[in-house]
C-alpha cells in the first residue's frame, strides 16, 4: 500500500485528518483507518495503479469545476477555492449571497485580487486556483451562494454556516455547576399512564426533581413516528422532526375526554379495562396494544370533537382551525402521508412506507395523492387532528410544567428545571420524498452535508467530498 497515494487520496475524498473527541482532545487519524474508509468507498488501495489514475481524474475534474459542490463555514466568515482559466483570469467577479431568511447580499472583485493557492495545466487549459473570501459575516443556517466571473454564466452552490461553538447556558459559562436527570420518555410507568410515559409522566417528573434542585431534564427525541406500524418504536427511526409522536398523548388529559361519554363507556368494558392493566403491567412497552387502545379512544374523542366544536365552530373548534392554517402545506402533507400509510396497511398488508404504496400515489403532487384527502376526510381529519392535540397538548403540560409547576415548586430553591430534547439526526426518504417543493433542496443540501446521519434504508453516499469545500 502506497503511503503517500493513500493519503492524496483521502484528501481528495474528503476524509479529514483528525478531530477533536468528547474531551476536546485531538485525535489524528491512522493510514489504516483512511484506507478502510476508503475501502468501504470502493477504492482500489492495494493497486497503486488504481489509486494514480482516481486521483489523476478526480483531480482533473476538481480543475474543470468553477465552484465547490459545497461550501461550509465555521463561524461566521466563509472562504473557499474557485478555478480560473488564463481567459478569464482578470475578469470581475460578481457575487450574491441569498441568505436562509430570505435576505440578499451581494458585490464584486476582480479576480486577480483572490490570493493564488495554486496554478497548472488541466487537460490543456491553464488553471489559476485562487482563494475567495466571501466579504461578509453569515448568520448561522443554510444559505446559496451565487458566483459570476466576467460575462459567464452564474454558478451556484450551497453555502452552511454553523455558529463556532455550541450553546452553553449562561449559569454554565459562569463557572456554576448544574445537575438533571435524563430519561427515555416512553419507559416512565405511572398508575395513569396507558403502558408508555406520556406528558402527564413529563410534567409529574418535573415537579418531582425541580424542587431538588434539578436544573434540566434530558429527553429521547420526541418525533413523529409511524402511526401505521407502532412497533417502530426506535426514537432515532422518526418519520417528521416536525411533528411529535402521538402515543406520548395523555389521552385523559386531552379536554374531549372529560365530556365524551362514548369514550368512557369503552373504557368501561371489561376486556378493555383488562388490556389497559396489562399494558401497565408489561415489563417493556407493547406497541402494537398501546397504539391500539389510544388510537381508538382518540378516534371517539375525535368524533366528540367534531360533533361539539367543529361543527359548532365553537372557541376551541376555532383554535384547531387556526392551527391547521398556520400548520400550512408541511401539516397537510403530513397528516396525508399518515392517512395513506395507514390505508395501505389495513388494506395491503406489508410494511410501513411509501416504498409500499402503489405508484400513483408515491408522487406528493400527483392526482392519487392529492385527492385522497377529500376522498377520506374523515381519516385525514383524525390524522390532522393527532398533530393538533400532541401539539396543544406538549404546550400545555410544558407551560403548566414550567410556569406554573416549577415557578411555585422552585421559588425556594430558586431552581427551574429546563427541559433538553434529543433530535434525530438526518432524515428518512419518506421527508426528502414527501416535503413541500420549497424545503426538498435544502433537505438534500443538509442530508449532503451530514454525511452518514441518515436512515438505514438509504446508503451512505460514496464520497463525502462536498462536506469541506472542496471539488466533487
Amino acid at each position: 500500500m502506497n503511503t503517500a497515494l493513500v493519503q492524496r487520496l483521502a484528501n481528495l475524498r474528503g476524509i479529514g485528518d483528525a478531530y477533536h473527541d468528547y474531551r476536546g482532545e485531538l485525535q489524528y487519524f491512522s493510514l489504516q483507518t483512511k484506507a478502510g474508509i476508503l475501502r468501504a468507498m470502493g477504492c482500489a488501495v492495494d493497486d497503486d495503479a488504481a489509486l494514480a489514475a482516481e486521483i489523476r481524474q478526480l483531480e482533473g475534474a476538481r480543475a474543470r469545476k468553477f465552484l465547490p459542490a459545497l461550501v461550509t463555514a465555521h463561524g461566521p466568515r466563509a472562504g473557499f477555492e474557485i478555478n480560473i482559466t488564463a481567459r478569464e483570469f482578470g475578469a470581475t467577479l460578481v457575487w450574491t449571497l441569498k441568505l436562509e431568511n430570505g435576505e440578499r447580499r451581494g458585490g464584486a472583485i476582480s479576480s486577480a485580487d483572490c490570493r493564488e493557492v495554486w496554478r497548472g495545466d488541466s487537460d490543456g487549459t491553464w488553471i489559476t486556483r485562487r482563494h475567495f473570501d466571501v466579504p461578509v459575516d453569515l448568520p448561522p443556517g443554510y444559505h446559496e451562494l451565487e458566483l459570476k466571473i466576467g460575462s459567464g454564466s452564474v454558478a451556484r452552490c450551497p453555502l452552511i454556516s454553523s455558529p463556532a461553538r455550541c450553546f452553553e447556558p449562561p449559569r454554565i459559562i459562569a463557572g456554576e455547576r448544574l445537575w438533571g436527570v435524563a430519561v427515555q420518555l416512553y419507559t416512565l410507568r405511572s398508575d395513569e399512564n396507558w403502558g408508555i410515559g406520556d406528558f402527564s409522566d413529563l410534567q409529574s417528573l418535573i415537579r418531582w426533581v425541580a424542587p431538588h434542585g434539578a436544573a434540566f431534564i434530558g429527553l429521547n427525541p420526541l418525533h413523529a413516528m409511524s402511526p401505521a406500524e407502532p412497533s417502530r418504536s426506535s426514537p432515532y427511526s422518526a418519520s417528521s422532526r416536525h411533528f411529535l409522536n402521538v402515543l406520548y398523548i395523555a389521552v385523559p388529559a386531552v379536554p374531549e375526554f372529560g365530556e365524551c361519554v362514548a369514550a368512557h363507556e369503552r373504557l368501561q368494558q371489561p376486556q378493555i379495562r383488562e388490556d389497559l392493566a396489562r399494558l401497565r403491567e408489561c415489563p417493556l412497552v407493547e406497541y402494537e396494544g398501546v397504539a391500539r387502545l389510544k388510537f381508538e379512544i382518540l378516534e371517539l374523542l375525535h368524533r366528540d370533537f367534531r360533533e361539539r366544536h367543529l361543527r359548532a365552530l365553537s372557541e376551541r373548534g376555532r383554535s384547531f382551525l387556526d392551527f391547521l392554517a398556520a400548520g400550512g402545506e408541511p401539516l397537510q402533507m403530513h397528516a396525508r402521508f399518515d392517512a395513506l400509510d395507514r390505508h395501505f396497511m389495513q388494506t395491503r398488508g406489508g410494511a410501513a412506507g411509501w416504498l409500499n404504496w402503489p405508484a400513483e400515489y408515491r408522487d406528493v403532487n400527483g392526482t392519487a395523492a392529492t385527492q385522497f384527502g377529500p376522498n377520506m376526510r374523515p381519516k385525514w381529519s383524525f390524522s390532522r387532528t393527532y398533530s393538533g392535540w400532541r401539539t396543544s397538548n406538549w404546550r400545555a403540560h410544558k407551560r403548566s410544567a414550567w410556569h406554573s409547576a416549577c415557578r411555585s415548586a422552585c421559588t425556594a430553591t430558586t431552581q427551574w428545571a429546563r427541559i433538553r430534547r434529543d433530535r434525530r439526526p438526518g432524515r428518512t426518504r419518506r421527508v426528502i420524498a414527501w416535503a413541500p417543493r420549497s424545503e426538498r433542496r435544502r433537505i438534500r443540501s443538509r442530508s449532503r452535508a451530514r454525511v452518514g446521519e441518515f436512515h438505514r434504508r438509504i446508503p451512505p453516499p460514496c464520497c463525502p467530498i462536498g462536506c469541506r469545500g472542496s471539488f466533487a
